[in-house]
């Protein structure tokens, strides 16, 4: 019973992103942003830490700014993923912890992410009740194995409609 139960879910599945994704469509002048988190973390390191910043982005007052070596041009730009990355390196007596931001943009149906190293996300603008949506993968954690082993995190924190004329090029 349960593989019948699995074999439906596999056809039907498909389908219903079909449906959610067939009139996916976004009110003229607007962009779906999608803001993320991504953590290549280790586990239990001891030591200092030291960190640094570079950033790509900056949303201040309903307003997006994007570095143009992030993103070149908006043009059929629908939807941007704006993720905060984080990546934890070992090193003599710590840990060298980079955070980064990464912008990625949905230029037509199916996006793929690989920003994090045994993961590859999918993703597709689709329509829920009348609102644009993203449908595809969730948030994943993935560990290794190990005390001080690696880990990685992603998650999607929230998806705002934006006006194009708020996001400017710098």
């Amino acid at each position: 019973m349960r593989h019948r139960n699995l074999r439906r879910l596999a056809i039907a599945l498909p389908l219903l992103l079909a449906a959610a994704t067939a009139g996916a469509a976004l009110p003229d002048g607007k962009i779906l942003v999608i803001q993320a988190t991504a953590i290549e973390g280790l586990a239990a390191v001891e030591g200092e830490i030291d960190s640094t910043f570079t950033t790509s982005y900056a949303v201040d007052a309903g307003r997006l700014s994007i570095d143009r070596k992030a993103l070149g041009n908006l043009e059929g730009v629908q939807a941007l993923f704006l993720v905060e990355h984080r990546l934890d390196q070992a090193a003599r007596g710590g840990l060298n912890r980079r955070f980064s931001q990464d912008v990625r943009a949905l230029r037509g149906g199916d996006i793929r992410l690989d920003l994090l190293p045994k993961l590859e996300l999918e993703y597709q603008l689709a329509e829920l009740d009348g609102r644009p949506a993203l449908a595809g993968d969730g948030g994943r954690i993935f560990a290794e194995e190990g005390a001080n082993g690696p880990y990685l995190v992603w998650r999607i924190d929230g998806l705002a409609l934006v006006d194009r004329d708020a996001i400017t090029l710098r």
